[in-house]
């Protein structure tokens, strides 16, 4: 199972709804993004730029988190069978 391909372009509440720990992502990264009203209208692109980060960074490590989750829910799955 691959991870979901993040964007700039993607809002923070599409991002929030992956699989995976990518609000924890938010959360290390000390954002106010998690909870915050604006999540459906704010871009990852926006989000890097307000907290002075490179999106590129931030995309890197909320697609490392989304991929995490996937691998564990697979072996967890294949170990259930």
């Amino acid at each position: 199972m691959s991870a979901p391909l993040l964007s700039p372009n993607l809002t923070v509440a599409q991002t929030l709804q992956s699989e995976g720990e990518v609000a924890r992502v938010f959360i290390d990264r000390k954002t106010a993004c998690v909870g915050c009203y604006l999540a459906r209208f704010c871009t990852l692109e926006e989000v890097a730029k307000t907290y002075e980060f490179p999106v590129e960074e931030l995309l890197g490590e909320l697609q490392r988190a989304a991929y995490a989750n996937q691998s564990s829910l697979t072996l967890t799955g294949a170990q259930n069978e």
